[in-house]
């Protein structure tokens, strides 16, 4: 491998035995050890005798009978051990050859050592599974066990009801299977009941009921809905009160809008305020403040001067002094729609949007939504779309320029495309590799040379 063919394959990376084998590499294959079980195992025997002869035993740092065994076992020259703690200091003394004699005295522990080397697995990669794991104790019945790789597992037939063993228990409510919201009745060993506390559900009773989504409107005026066990409470916002926060406030207690200036409150709950809204002659001059109307703003009297009244003007002229009659100037104060019924919705996109740029207006309530082109955006669609700078479109280490409503790439040696998505193929621009197969990469191109 390598630009050059310079460097040898590793076969073992990654490692392609089976099992936990070890990998050995040859330089052109590999071949796999397979694990071997050394486990070892102990024997007490009260007849060892004790020896100081270092041909025969060695004495070991350890201060503790586990330690001394481990010790034991990980030392290849030790047949047996043996510990004493009778005296002031403690030994560990590991055997090299065993030598039997009297029984030996209270406090002193004696064990033979015996080892396996058995072999687990086999096959060119370890695939092959040499031990049986299970035996007549894993399972209730040896035929439901099923041997898998250092473990088993016990599977059961599909009908009926098994512990984890396959073993038929004889009260199936034994093993509590309602858990702690629920009470159980078994019907000898072939099946049971739960009957369940109120806000569970499910065989088992294991499954919470979620009240709030069985009841989405439950909370009204806002309120958030909290799941309870066995039902649910909702949390109203501030001065909402009720099982359903169906208690409304007199949002309009602090209200100034008064009736003595022409004004009325309206109360709005999804919003949770209260606006002031003025009657007929009067305008709204501040949230809470409506003033009466000056139809004289208009300047309807010519060559005199206007007087507003409620119903009427009137027009003081220099040469008759005749008032008009009865000028009924009614306004009814309306930002949204027009016409004589109100059901004219205004044309709020005259003059809004910028022209070049929009492909479509949708006119709505008090408002105009402006649907821009590609690479514009703004409320008026007066705004170009630095794409270079959002969405950094160009790929491969190209360099962007943004553009009125577009945006180009200059890509680097060995790209192309309006994004530089595109690898061009250095492979058809003769290039040479000898006795070797070609091959793209990014930015470059890799020989692959032939044994």
């Amino acid at each position: 491998m390598g630009d050059r063919c310079e460097n040898h394959c590793d076969q073992c990376k990654p490692n392609p035995c089976y099992n936990g084998a070890t990998c050995n590499p040859d330089g052109r294959s590999y071949t796999c050890t397979c694990r071997v079980d050394t486990s070892c195992t102990y024997t007490w025997n009260n007849t060892l005798r004790f020896t100081s002869d270092p041909m025969l035993a060695e004495f070991r740092d350890r201060t503790s009978l586990p330690d001394c065994e481990d010790d034991c076992t990980a030392n290849l020259n030790c047949v047996a051990y043996q510990f004493a703690n009778t005296s002031t200091t403690p030994y560990c003394l590991h055997y090299k050859q065993l030598t039997f004699g009297d029984e030996n005295t209270a406090g002193v522990f004696s064990y033979t050592k015996s080892c396996v080397n058995t072999q687990l697995f086999e096959g060119p990669r370890c695939e092959v599974d040499l031990r049986n794991d299970c035996t007549n104790t894993v399972c209730s019945e040896s035929d439901f066990c099923k041997d898998l790789v250092d473990k088993t597992e016990c599977v059961c037939p599909s009908e009926g009801n098994y512990d984890e063993n396959c073993k038929v228990p004889t009260d199936l409510c034994e093993g509590n299977p309602c858990g702690s919201h629920g009470t159980c009745q078994a019907f000898g060993s072939v099946r049971y009941i739960c009957f369940c506390e109120p806000g569970f559900t499910g065989l088992n009773c294991d499954k919470n009921i979620q009240e709030c989504e069985l009841n989405p409107a439950g909370c009204l005026y806002g309120g958030k809905c909290v799941d309870n066990q066995g039902g649910y409470t909702c949390s109203c916002p501030d001065g909402f009160s009720g099982t359903h926060c169906q208690h409304r406030p007199d949002l309009c207690e602090s209200n100034a809008c008064g009736t003595d200036s022409g004004g009325f409150c309206i109360e709005d709950f999804r919003r949770i305020s209260a606006n002031c809204t003025c009657g007929e002659h009067y305008d709204l001059v501040s949230s809470d403040v409506c003033e009466k109307t000056d139809y004289c703003l208009t300047e309807p009297c010519v060559n005199g001067t206007c007087s507003s009244q409620f119903d009427s003007y009137d027009d003081d002229d220099d040469d008759d002094h005749s008032q008009s009659s009865s000028f009924n100037h009614v306004v009814y104060i309306s930002f949204l729609i027009t016409g004589p019924t109100c059901d004219q919705n205004i044309n709020d996109c005259v003059g809004v949007c910028t022209t070049e740029n929009t492909v479509d207006s949708r006119d709505l309530i008090n408002d105009c939504e402006c649907v821009c082109k590609p690479g514009f955006t703004g409320k008026n669609c007066s705004e170009d779309i630095d794409e270079c700078n959002t969405v950094q479109p160009c790929l491969h280490g190209g360099k962007c320029k943004n553009t009125l409503g577009d945006y180009t790439c200059d890509c680097e040696t060995g790209w192309t495309g309006k994004n530089c998505q595109n690898n061009t193929d250095l492979c058809g621009l003769n290039y040479y590799c000898g006795h070797g197969t070609c091959y793209n990469l990014q930015n470059n191109s890799y020989c692959r040379c032939v044994y």
